[in-house]
């Protein structure tokens, strides 16, 4: 939006012809003739915008006002200066492609210009390329800012002439100087850094990387050329063609540069000793070796020539005569080199009868009689030998 002020004490010399108050108000036709052929004062301003600013902007209350010394607002309605981005050519694109064409698109250009794929003296302006492609497969796989995108082109849909007719009389000057045409002005969106770029790469190859990309790519390719010998020996040379098939030979040339980087890097036998190896086949293998450094483990079976290390054996046991019934020796309680002499000061225990009781014995009974009913006083009582 740009504004334009004009002195018209300058143009005295014509503007007194239409604006004095005997004549009325000048005619906007006739100021607007005068205006266009100034273009000193009017250098940014196209004749369609005087036109259409002019006739709208000035109204029959401002231009009696004048006295000689006239200072006259203008407000022209423009476009911004920075050119509108075409994303359609981004991705070579016509505004018509579907979405299913703005993906294959896009995978295409993704791959052509990845960072890690190309090499290290185009690795700054493929940066910058992938960043530009990405956000351009950002705005056109979304309906929403793709339908803005094509506004912002000129490429939207033709509005019905009621709409029309209601933009038509929105047209003019609000109470701040500026133009309610109905244009939208763009919103201020964050940058577009690598971190999307990379977000939208995985979308658009199903969640994938570039490494499972390129990996998917060269394991096609080795079962393309198994299919190829196969179809040569039998006298068939058809290929297949179409989108699909320029995306693939595109990704076979990205991992053709990948894997001649990773050669510069690593060495000319990194790639060369990679296997790649299928699902194991569930059909008893032979063992490893004929020797086998643990027990086997419950239930399992040593297989037929694998050695493993001895079984445990137990040493001798004391007096078992039976599992069932197994009896252990004890010494006799009249034994005197068994008896345990107590000191002088221990108390002791009397049976019923008067005679004195040995240690174990003594334990015995009280432990009867900790388990009778009641204790009759003698748990807790200084009658207690221990």
């Amino acid at each position: 939006m740009y504004v334009f002020r004009f002195h018209i004490s300058s143009f005295h010399s014509f503007l007194v012809n239409f604006l004095q108050p005997s004549r009325g108000v000048g005619e906007p036709s006739r100021l607007l003739d005068h205006l266009e052929t100034h273009p000193s004062y009017m250098r940014r301003v196209t004749s369609t915008a005087v036109h259409r600013t002019v006739s709208s902007v000035l109204s029959p209350a401002l231009l009696p006002s004048f006295n000689g010394t006239l200072l006259l607002s203008v407000c022209f309605a423009s476009c911004s200066a920075a050119p509108v981005r075409n994303l359609y050519k981004r991705l070579g694109l016509d505004h018509k492609a579907t979405s299913e064409e703005v993906k294959a698109a896009y995978r295409q250009r993704a791959l052509e210009c990845h960072p890690d794929v190309v090499d290290d003296n185009r690795k700054a302006q493929a940066e910058v390329d992938f960043r530009a492609v990405s956000e351009a497969y950002d705005v056109l796989i979304d309906p929403q800012k793709r339908k803005e995108h094509d506004k912002a082109l000129g490429l939207e849909r033709t509005v019905p002439p009621a709409k029309k007719q209601q933009e038509g009389e929105g047209v003019g000057c609000d109470s701040k100087g500026s133009f309610n045409r109905g244009v939208t002005r763009p919103r201020n969106r964050k940058p577009f850094v690598r971190g999307d770029a990379d977000r939208n790469f995985r979308e658009a190859f199903h969640g994938m990387s570039l490494d499972q990309v390129l990996f998917r790519e060269r394991l096609r390719q080795r079962r393309m050329q198994k299919q190829m010998e196969e179809k040569a020996k039998e006298g068939d040379d058809g290929s297949p063609a179409g989108r699909e098939e320029s995306i693939r030979r595109v990704a076979a040339a990205a991992a053709e540069r990948f894997a001649e980087k990773v050669r510069r890097q690593y060495g000319p036998g990194m790639l060369r000793h990679a296997r790649v190896y299928t699902s194991l086949s569930r059909d008893p293998q032979p063992p490893p070796s004929d020797y086998m450094p643990f027990r086997p483990f419950h239930g399992w079976t040593v297989p037929n020539g694998v050695r493993t290390p001895p079984e445990p054996t137990l040493g001798p046991t004391a007096k078992v005569e039976d599992v069932k019934d197994v009896q252990l020796a004890e010494p006799a309680v009249g034994d005197a080199s068994h008896q345990r002499k107590l000191p002088k000061h221990f108390p002791v225990v009397q049976a019923p009868d008067g005679s004195s009781l040995l240690r174990e014995e003594a334990i015995a009974c009280m432990e009867r009689e900790r388990r009778l009913p009641h204790n009759m006083g003698k748990l807790y009582s200084y009658h207690r030998p221990y």
